[in-house]
């Protein structure tokens, strides 16, 4: 199963920047650097290992093939051309089709670098563009939501975020549990998940990408479903997930 989190081997190597809602190419390949060079490392397990170069792997990817996937939709506004500024979707040759501009390769794109990528190729025909960028991920949300479903989100979002979205927790859904999975295997979850969404960060930041669902566990025992209650808000989620994980030390 994959794991993609910052265990505390990583941490002090690749920080996570919580105010910066992208991650840069740049902290992308620290974590890698740090990542591999945990995999070489004999004070971990060899299951511990066998992660790091899980995870490296996967940053590795990213950084190759980019953040975009067809589906993906790219939210645009050019100022003075209003015939531009519309939300445009990711073709499956990841790109995007432009009028006057032409089409737009995204493969190898970062969302943080989207903004001045496309800069730079509005730029070949309209000078000194100003422009803003927004991207969107489609994401399933399931299990122990008021609305499960799909779901566009920004990819700057929190997990909360999404959970609001899809109408709030229901009575009695294991909050401890969620997880995030990627064709059927987990991407993210418990005590990993418990603390990015303590530390607010981003989908982005967690590497979620088109596809990937938000799983909320539904209820399960009574003293569970009382102890959380019931919670509907971002707030009162990070709330109840700090006060359980506390409580289950």
């Amino acid at each position: 199963m994959l794991l993609l989190a910052i265990p505390v081997w990583a941490q002090s190597a690749a920080p996570v920047d919580a105010a910066r809602l992208h991650a840069t190419r740049e902290s992308l390949q620290q974590l890698m650097l740090s990542y591999e060079q945990a995999a070489q490392s004999p004070s971990l397990s060899a299951e511990e290992q066998v992660r790091a170069r899980a995870e490296a792997a996967l940053i590795r990817s990213r950084l190759q093939e980019g953040d975009f996937q067809a589906g993906d939709e790219i939210a645009l506004v050019l100022e003075g051309y209003a015939d531009l500024s519309t939300t445009y979707t990711v073709d499956p040759n990841r790109s995007i089709a432009l009028p006057m501009v032409g089409t737009i390769p995204l493969h190898g794109v970062l969302r943080s670098e989207l903004q001045g990528h496309v800069e730079q190729n509005v730029g070949r025909y309209i000078r000194d563009p100003r422009l803003r960028t927004e991207s969107t991920i489609r994401l399933m949300v399931l299990g122990g939501v008021g609305r499960p479903g799909y779901y566009a989100v920004p990819s700057n979002a929190l997990v909360t975020d999404v959970i609001t979205m899809a109408g709030g927790t229901t009575g009695g859904s294991r909050l401890t549990k969620i997880r995030i999975e990627r064709d059927g295997d987990r991407l993210i979850g418990d005590r990993p998940l418990q603390d990015a969404i303590i530390a607010g960060r981003t989908l982005d930041q967690l590497s979620v990408r088109a596809g990937d669902q938000v799983i909320v566990p539904g209820p399960r025992g009574q003293n569970l479903r009382a102890a959380l209650g019931w919670v509907g808000t971002a707030g009162s989620a990070i709330w109840a997930i700090t006060r359980i994980a506390r409580w289950a030390r």
